[in-house]
């Protein structure tokens, strides 16, 4: 780290004064090689504030002063609240990680790395800090020249792993605040937005790119193309038969290195159509959906694909429609999610031997779903059809629909 007396803070600061001088006045004669001198530009600037945050984290940047370092950087450097307490921040979480500090100053990690590093690091402990810290001091050189999001991907998936708990409680989160919100407006438009977890975006986005067809050369973007199939879709059949709720699919890539893992250890990526990384599950998440999902399994040697079997569901069509008339919406005690909700469950795991039949599989919605697998709820179906639910000396029984069997 940076180490430099009060004198020579001052003498350092009056060149780095003169250097951006310099760089301006360059910069407002040039008219060749101008994409070079913004890199260049840009890349002093990283080192400039890689600087500052050296000294920030020494803790002696405001003490004369006598105010807290944000409020100093508000003051003198013009920073905005937001920014300022999110440079102090980086800062105190960079004593930690010294190895990731040295690649900032040296140029190695840029500014928007280093921020979505710190991000990531944030929830972890001083352990976890140092296990990032050793997988950048790994890492940071030999992918210095590859795509930048790359080593923040590898941050974050290793901060996943570190803090599954937290990982765990988004999701949650996800399922039980998903929602869509219709506002119309005074000019004849209708404005309507929501929120979802990525497994139910994953389904929703694949039924309507399918009902979409593949882009169509009339100019018009994709979002307009799935906003037509949505309309198309819920426009047949109004108040009529259920079609199969979309379920996602799931990439099960496996490391021949690691295929004697805990299961419970086990996360899957959701197979994504939207712009970005295929979602990361947690454990919880990946066994809820392997559960009822379209299942791709990859294994990988080093890092190289060498099997690729085809998405297949786990439930044949026919099994799917007779638990779906038995059950005609989610089973879990006091839950009166309509069908079209509900996924199917294995009471014995899939991946402790349960076969997909009618005695080992009930309808629930994604909420209870989910619940049933982070709280290790025990089912039983009785004979006569009750489905009882325990966990931990509670008993409740879900007695089988009166209605009359629901019809295709």
């Amino acid at each position: 780290m940076l180490s430099v007396s009060v004198s020579e803070l001052d003498q350092v600061t009056a060149e780095l004064h003169a250097a951006i001088d310099r760089v301006q006045r360059v910069a407002a004669r040039a008219s060749d090689g101008a994409t070079d001198l913004a890199v260049s530009a840009l890349r002093a600037a990283d080192r400039l504030t890689a600087t500052a945050t050296s000294v920030i984290a020494r803790g002696g940047f405001s003490a004369g002063a006598g105010l807290p370092a944000p409020i100093m950087l508000q003051m003198e450097a013009r920073t905005t609240s937001w920014d300022a307490r999110t440079i102090t921040r980086i800062a105190g979480i960079l004593t930690g990680m010294p190895d990731t500090a040295s690649a900032f100053e040296e140029g190695v990690l840029s500014w928007s790395q280093i921020r979505a590093i710190t991000d990531a690091a944030k929830p972890c402990d001083t352990a976890g800090r140092e296990r990032i810290d050793r997988l950048i001091a790994r890492r940071a050189t030999s992918q210095s020249n590859a795509d930048p999001d790359q080593i923040v991907a590898d941050v974050q998936d290793e901060a996943a792993t570190i803090r599954k708990d937290l990982t765990e409680r988004r999701e949650q989160r996800a399922v039980e605040q998903s929602f869509i919100a219709f506002q119309p407006r005074l000019d004849g438009r209708t404005f309507f937005y929501g929120e979802g977890d990525h497994a139910s975006v994953a389904g929703l986005v694949d039924s309507l790119d399918a009902a979409a067809g593949p882009p169509k050369p009339d100019g018009r973007p994709r979002a307009q193309h799935r906003y037509d199939a949505l309309i198309a879709l819920t426009s047949q059949n109004p108040g009529g038969n259920r079609a199969s709720r979309a379920r996602p699919r799931i990439i099960a890539a496996l490391d021949l290195a690691e295929l004697t893992r805990n299961e419970q250890d086990a996360a899957a990526r959701i197979l994504w159509a939207l712009t970005g990384r295929p979602p990361r599950l947690s454990p919880i998440g990946t066994q809820t959906l392997l559960c009822d999902a379209d299942v791709l399994p990859i294994i990988f040697d080093n890092g190289q694909p060498i099997a690729i079997g085809h998405p297949t569901s786990p439930i044949p069509r026919r099994i799917r429609r007779a638990i779906e008339a038995r059950d005609q919406g989610c089973r879990f005690p006091g839950c009166h999610a309509p069908l079209d909700w509900t996924d199917l469950h294995h009471i014995i795991h899939r991946i402790n031997g349960g076969r997909s039949a009618p005695e080992n599989l009930i309808s629930l919605c994604r909420r209870c779903h989910r619940r049933i697998h982070d709280h290790g709820w025990k089912i039983t179906i009785n004979p006569g059809g009750n489905i009882i639910f325990t966990r931990r000396g509670r008993r409740y029984e879900s007695p089988p629909p009166t209605g009359p069997p629901l019809l295709e």
